[in-house]
């Protein structure tokens, strides 16, 4: 009995029932081919799931330390290197060891333990005048800071050591003439740190002897003639007496 034809919707063609069977039924070929595609992906997707999970890691770990190092170094400001003074050519520099009056203040008066002549040699350079006669000695400097054009600094030594000295003809600015009533109402063991604020500084100060007596000289900013001049006297570091000099 033949076999009856059916319709094949795919061909658009007539077929045996065997025909149909062949059609439907895949070649063990086939079979094979496609287990072989679900092996591969089986191992692929095995590879996947041990492969990634690793990168990933690495990769969230890694980054952001990297990134944080670059953020760090590139927000640290560079230290930046202090300038250096350029020293100016046109500024002449300052003599600093000219005599001056703090320098003058600080000089020790002692037939013993005075300042030596070597050290102020050593301090303000060779002095314009010195002079030997036995165991003593006298020199002066001049061209004093904030001194007139006749200021000095004078010296006499005993042995070495300076058992004397004083400072002329200083520069100073007064408030107000001092008169010869100024000078009258000065009383006996007056500080001479008061005697400042009363009259000002002087223009000449001198000292001498181990016992420190003191002589004051003002000669600026008097009231009177132009030779006037008064000279006050201390004992001690106070005030002793004075001496009046054509002052009205």
């Amino acid at each position: 009995m033949a076999n009856p034809k059916q319709y094949n919707s795919q061909t658009k063609h007539y077929q045996t029932s065997n025909q149909t069977k062949e059609l439907t039924t895949p070649k063990a070929g086939q079979k094979k081919f496609s287990l072989r595609k679900f092996i591969i992906a089986v191992l692929v997707l095995i590879l996947l799931i041990g492969v990634v999970p690793p990168i990933v890691h690495w990769v969230t770990n890694f980054l952001p330390i990297t990134q944080t190092k670059e953020k760090t170094t590139s927000s640290t400001p560079a230290k930046s290197q202090p300038k250096r003074k350029q020293k100016s050519k046109s500024q002449p520099k300052t003599q600093s060891n000219h005599p001056n009056l703090k320098t003058f203040q600080t000089l020790q008066i002692n037939s013993k333990t005075g300042t030596t002549l070597t050290t102020l040699e050593k301090l303000w350079g060779t002095p314009k005048y010195k002079h030997h006669y036995g165991s003593e000695q006298s020199a002066s400097w001049n061209k004093v800071q904030k001194g007139g054009s006749n200021a000095s600094v004078d010296l006499q030594f005993k042995n070495n050591h300076a058992v004397s000295k004083s400072i002329s003809d200083l520069k100073v600015t007064r408030k107000h003439l001092i008169s010869k009533t100024d000078i009258k109402n000065l009383k006996k063991g007056t500080s001479k740190q008061k005697i400042v604020q009363q009259l000002g500084p002087p223009n000449d100060y001198t000292e001498y002897g181990n016992n420190h007596r003191q002589e004051w000289t003002y000669n600026s900013g008097l009231n009177g003639a132009g030779s006037a001049s008064c000279t006050l006297y201390f004992s001690k570091g106070l005030f002793d007496k004075a001496y009046i000099y054509d002052m009205e």
